[in-house]
């Protein structure tokens, strides 16, 4: 009987028991993959802009003074521009080299050299004489009749500088007695003169376009 007992107490201490879990290796936690953070690079400088050149330093240019910002005087071709003091401190595109500035073909700090037309339209030269037989009708006064012909000296200037490169004289028609004249004062008294046609944007244009192909003066 205590046999008994004793089997049926070792049988319920089993049952009471549970069964330890299998042994496992520790599980080593799988190492993170992370994306490098980007290296930061210092920006690029960027290239330093050439200052632009202005129209009131063009016109400027005309009176000597100098614009150190001006490209060069060097190069088979010159960029240019044509101020004319009569029309203003203006690049005016009545000029048609100008237009080559306007439209951005030539940049404002890529100019070389600037073109001087100045403010007076009224100098000339005496080119002859039709006579001291004409009559102003309306006294009978007689004098005589000298032919005139206006002319015009252009500076080309260097525009970094403002130091005169050249100078051209450029003269308007010779008149003829027997044609018309742009201008005839018979108000005044004889001599009274007589003058051809004045000198056309399109002289100084065509000069303005030899001189920026033009070789490199020193």
């Amino acid at each position: 009987m205590r046999s008994r007992l004793l089997v049926v107490a070792a049988v319920m201490a089993l049952s009471g028991c549970t069964e330890a879990p299998p042994l496992s290796q520790a599980e080593t936690p799988a190492p993170s993959i992370s994306r490098a953070a980007p290296t930061a690079h210092a920006p690029t400088p960027a290239p330093a802009s050439t200052p632009s050149v202005t129209e009131e330093q063009l016109a400027a240019a005309c009176s000597g003074r100098a614009i150190p910002s001006a490209a060069p005087y060097a190069g088979k071709v010159h960029p240019l521009v044509v101020i004319d003091a009569w029309l203003g401190d203006d690049v005016d595109t009545v000029y048609g080299i100008n237009k080559k500035v306007a439209s951005g073909v030539w940049a404002s700090p890529s100019i070389q050299l600037v073109v001087c037309v100045p403010y007076d339209r009224n100098t000339s030269v005496k080119v002859g004489s039709c006579g001291r037989h004409w009559k102003r009708q309306s006294d009978g006064v007689v004098g005589e009749l000298v032919k005139q012909r206006y002319k015009m000296k252009i500076r080309v200037v260097v525009a970094r500088t403002g130091k005169t490169l050249q100078t051209k004289t450029l003269y308007g028609s010779t008149p003829t007695c027997g044609g018309k004249f742009s201008s005839l004062d018979l108000s005044v008294k004889p001599p009274w003169k007589g003058y051809g046609s004045e000198i056309t944007v399109a002289q100084i244009n065509k000069y303005a376009a030899a001189v920026s192909k033009q070789a490199v003066k020193r």
